[in-house]
């Protein structure tokens, strides 16, 4: 797979199975370039070459930089027997391209760096960094205090609910979270939620409750690490029987259930009914 500047390139394949790459020239800038190769086939060998003197026709005067995760043929990277010594090869086929500069991911064979002219090997166990953003709201979804923003975080940090003046923290929930950054340039977040001092909801004085329901609704970071974010919660109380259906409503930031409703049968008698929405985070770009 062939990027220039960051914008994946369109491969296809005639019915003769001779290759093709489409190419706009406005992505071409005049002063620098970047060729991103991941490579996948020795098709993507052909492409590059063919790219790379396009982009020294277009942009003559540019300095063009090649990106490799790993150099292809690595591996034999020495005259063994009968076989052909490959990555000798590679890389005088790279180094006919003329590119300023070579930049390796990993590089896995000492005599890649010998071989390749103007390579740099970049060490890939970086540690990730992110940001985290801390907020306050109340059970209305109101802000009660401004987000706290930390920038380049990097581990697992704990965050503690501060104290607010009128308000304490919703029955039930921790007073502290642990986030973890996994991915460099992630932004991770987490709503305390709070409740004004002696407010909590109380059904009717001197009614007969029939039923509680307790919606709430929990955010999931869509990178897999099961990870939950409680977004808040509401209490219905009900005097009668009878068919009740609730509705995820829209959260700032994520994106809803597929199945956004769900409907209980209240029946006669104490009960408690309990249902949570699992909403997306969507990520900033």
């Amino acid at each position: 797979m062939i990027l220039l500047n960051n914008t994946k390139l369109c491969l296809g394949t005639f019915p003769n199975k001779e290759t093709y790459l489409d190419v706009q020239s406005s992505i071409i800038r005049q002063d620098e370039n970047s060729i991103r190769m991941k490579f996948e086939s020795d098709s993507d060998l052909f492409q590059l070459y063919g790219l790379k003197k396009y982009i020294d026709e277009i942009a003559p005067e540019s300095r063009v930089t090649l990106v490799m995760d790993y150099i292809p043929y690595s591996r034999m990277d020495r005259q063994q027997e009968d076989r052909l010594f490959t990555l000798k090869y590679l890389a005088e086929y790279i180094n006919s391209l003329n590119f300023d500069s070579v930049v390796v991911m990993e590089p896995h064979s000492d005599v890649s760096i010998e071989l390749i002219n103007n390579l740099k090997v970049i060490n890939k166990k970086v540690i990730p960094t992110g940001t985290v953003e801390i907020r306050y709201q109340d059970e209305s979804g109101n802000t009660i205090r401004d987000t706290d923003v930390y920038q380049d975080v990097t581990g697992t940090q704990t965050y503690y609910a501060p104290n607010i003046e009128g308000y304490k923290l919703l029955e039930g929930i921790p007073s502290s979270v642990e986030l973890t950054v996994l991915v460099d340039g992630s932004v991770l977040g987490h709503t305390f939620v709070y409740t004004v001092e002696n407010s909590e909801p109380t059904p009717t004085e001197g009614s007969e409750v029939k039923a509680t329901v307790e919606i709430t609704y929990v955010g999931e970071e869509p990178t897999g690490d099961n990870l939950l974010t409680w977004l808040g919660s509401d209490y219905y109380y009900y005097e009668v029987a009878g068919d009740q259906t609730f509705y995820a409503p829209e959260i700032d930031g994520y994106i809803k259930p597929e199945q956004d409703s769900v409907t209980f049968t209240i029946e006669e008698g104490t009960n408690e009914y309990y249902h949570t929405f699992v909403y997306t985070k969507v990520y900033r770009k």
